[in-house]
């Protein structure tokens, strides 16, 4: 997620504002607070976790099979 926020170059505000909500993410990654849940960068670094584990699978699956 920071990752995420430092290619954006959000302005400082905005920034600030997702920056404090990166508090409510468990160690796990997932969040019970809305406005997290609602925040667009949080749904892209959920969503990007999710490819990379689908493409670690896939290597995994893909050199157990040759």
């Amino acid at each position: 997620m920071i990752h995420l926020l430092l290619l954006d170059l959000l302005p400082t505000e905005q920034f600030g504002i997702t920056w404090d909500l990166m508090d409510y993410i468990e160690t796990d990654g997932t969040t019970h607070c809305s406005e997290l849940a609602s925040n667009d960068y949080y749904k892209k670094a959920v969503a990007s976790w999710v490819n990379a584990k689908k493409i670690q699978r896939q290597r995994f699956i893909e050199s157990k099979s040759t």
